[in-house]
C-alpha cells in the first residue's frame, strides 16, 4: 500500500472553541518506505496517525491509499507506547491474536507466533501473562502481534519511548529485522532524533501546533551496519540539520518572537 495526504487540515471542539491540530500537511509514503514523524510535542503527530488510521476526519484535503500486490490486508494498524496487551491472554495467544482475527486456525496461527517469539528471544515465556514480563517484552509482544497481523500499513505512536536506552536499541533491531523481512509501509512517530534517522528511510519534521510539515530529510545512510554509522559525518550532518528545524520550529522560537515584538 502507498499512501498520499493532501493539503489536511484536522479540527476538533475543546469547551466550545476550534483547536487546529493539523493544517496543510501534504506528504506519501511509499510502499515498503519507512518514515518517521518528528516535531514538538502537541504539533500533531499522534493526530496524524489516528486520521490516517480512520479514527479521526480531516476538516479539509484528502488520503488516499493504493494498493500494491502482496500478502498484506487491507487494515491500517496502531502500535502505541502504552501496554497494549491483553492482560488475561499469555504471551503467545496475544501475539497470535491477529491471526486468530483472521480466521487462522488454531495450530497454525500459534505455531507462526510460538516461531516469531523465539526468534526474537521470547521462547520460554510463551505461556506467561503479561504481567509476568518487563516493558521491553510486553512492547516485543506487541510489536511482533502487529507484524504478524500482516495489515497493509502499520502506524507507531512512540513504541518505544518509554524504554531506557539498551532496551530501545534492542527493539529497534527488532523493529528493523521484523520490518526488513515485511517490507510493510510504516509512519513511525518519535521524539528522538537519532532513532527517527536510525530507522527511517525519510524524517519529516513538523512545526509546533498547528503542525505542518517544515522539513524532509532523505536518509541515504546505507541499511547495512547503520548502527555503526552514528558518529559518521553524514549522520552527524542530518542530525544536526533536523536539530536545527526543530529549534527554529518549535515553542522557545515563537516566544523569543513575541518578545522581540
Amino acid at each position: 500500500m502507498s499512501l498520499i495526504c493532501r493539503d489536511l487540515r484536522v479540527e476538533y471542539e475543546v469547551r466550545g472553541k476550534t483547536v487546529t491540530a493539523l493544517d496543510g500537511i501534504s506528504f506519501h509514503l511509499e510502499a515498503g518506505e519507512f518514515i518517521s514523524l518528528i516535531g514538538p510535542s502537541g504539533c500533531g503527530k499522534t493526530t496524524m496517525l489516528r486520521t490516517i488510521a480512520g479514527f479521526l476526519k480531516p476538516s479539509r484535503g484528502s488520503i488516499e491509499f493504493t494498493p500494491n500486490g502482496g500478502s498484506g490486508g487491507g487494515g491500517r494498524l496502531i502500535v502505541y507506547q502504552e501496554d497494549s496487551l491483553f492482560p488475561w491472554m499469555t504471551v503467545l495467544d496475544n501475539a497470535a491474536f491477529g491471526l486468530e482475527m483472521k480466521g487462522v486456525p488454531r495450530g497454525a496461527r500459534r505455531q507462526a507466533a510460538a516461531e516469531m517469539l523465539e526468534r526474537h528471544g521470547l521462547q520460554g515465556r510463551e505461556d506467561c501473562y503479561p504481567y509476568q514480563l518487563s516493558a521491553g517484552m510486553k512492547q516485543r509482544v506487541a510489536v511482533i502481534r502487529a507484524f504478524l497481523s500482516d495489515p497493509a500499513l502499520l502506524l507507531m505512536d512512540e513504541p518505544f519511548g518509554s524504554l531506557d536506552s539498551p532496551t530501545r536499541f534492542a527493539l529497534q533491531e527488532d523493529l528493523l529485522d521484523l520490518w526488513g523481512r515485511s517490507l510493510k509501509p510504516v509512519v513511525f512517530v518519535t521524539h528522538d532524533v537519532d532513532e527517527a534517522i536510525y530507522l527511517s528511510d525519510r524524517v519529516l519534521v513538523l512545526s509546533e501546533g498547528p503542525g505542518r510539515v517544515v522539513d524532509e530529510a532523505a536518509v541515504t545512510l546505507p541499511r547495512e551496519g547503520r548502527r555503526d554509522s552514528i558518529l559518521s559525518e553524514e549522520f552527524l550532518r542530518l542530525k544536526s540539520r533536523i536539530m536545527r528545524v526543530l529549534a527554529r520550529e518549535g515553542p522557545h522560537s515563537k516566544q523569543k518572537e513575541n518578545h522581540a515584538a
